[in-house]
């Protein structure tokens, strides 16, 4: 009884993983080099709900644990025009890279 006492909670936890999703890329420059410290947002767009992380010195980012639904991402940095992408569809437990290449501006 013990053991699935201890077990029950991360069998919560998958299950609640597997209805969400998570996306990730890098952000980069035009010469394809990372743009660490970029502001990167993604919007839910029937809910307007803002999930914001920034990019490691690497470009990476990752935004885990998202809701399925519809979704526009963008990006921000010193020195760059901002990227805005829409139409980006997330379904439950899909992980899929979107890599922003930023224009000097």
């Amino acid at each position: 009884m013990k053991r699935l006492l201890c077990v029950l909670p991360f069998l919560a936890a998958m299950l609640c993983a597997q209805q969400r999703g998570t996306i990730s890329g890098a952000v980069t420059d035009p010469s394809g080099s990372p743009i660490p410290k970029a502001t990167v947002t993604l919007t839910e767009t029937q809910t307007g709900v803002k999930t914001t992380a920034t990019s490691e010195n690497s470009g990476a980012y990752n935004m885990p644990f998202l809701p399925a639904g519809q979704y526009s991402i963008s990006a921000e940095a010193p020195g760059f025009k901002k990227f805005v992408q829409q139409g980006i569809v997330l379904s439950a437990g899909e992980h899929p890279v979107i890599d922003i290449h930023m224009v000097l501006g």
